[in-house]
């Protein structure tokens, strides 16, 4: 295994193989989806207002990519919006490429079932990482006129 497969960016033909897989864009909004060497994403949206969230999953045992994904989810859903595209860096331990299979197809098998796009994001093997993490950000539409906001709820 080479050095570069240790850590830094994921070999170029091994997320290339990945995107192809577990990436498809079916979405006709999304102009430029995920690719390798692609740093930004570009959709495009109607006159309604957009509703963002991000979250990193760390400690979700073998189910990583799908947690990464529905957590996500549910912080739009509860805003009164639609999930609708999804962004993951996904940051493994050195020689983690193995890790990224899996991680992939779980983030591909969650946004397929709730309708989302995998849009875009960052790979890559990191030093002094012990376990595999995803930080993902999601974007969604809002469903009707209102905002709903958890913020300055009693319990």
């Amino acid at each position: 295994m080479s050095r570069h497969n240790r850590i830094g960016k994921l070999d170029a033909a091994k997320l290339a193989k990945l995107l192809a897989r577990y990436a498809r864009c079916k979405d006709r909004s999304v102009v430029l989806g995920p690719g390798v060497g692609l740093d930004a994403a570009a959709i495009k949206v109607s006159a309604g207002t957009l509703v963002l969230a991000s979250d990193p999953v760390t400690y979700a045992g073998d189910q990583l990519g799908h947690y990464a994904v529905c957590v996500n989810a549910n912080d739009i859903y509860v805003s009164g919006a639609r999930p609708r595209w999804f962004l993951a860096d996904v940051l493994l331990p050195p020689g983690g490429a193995r890790l990224a299979e899996r991680i992939f197809r779980q983030m591909h098998r969650a946004c397929e079932g709730l309708g989302i796009s995998l849009v875009g994001g960052h790979t890559e093997m990191t030093p002094d990482l012990p376990r595999p993490m995803v930080a993902g950000f999601m974007i969604g539409e809002l469903l009707g006129k209102k905002l709903l906001s958890a913020g300055g709820l009693r319990v």
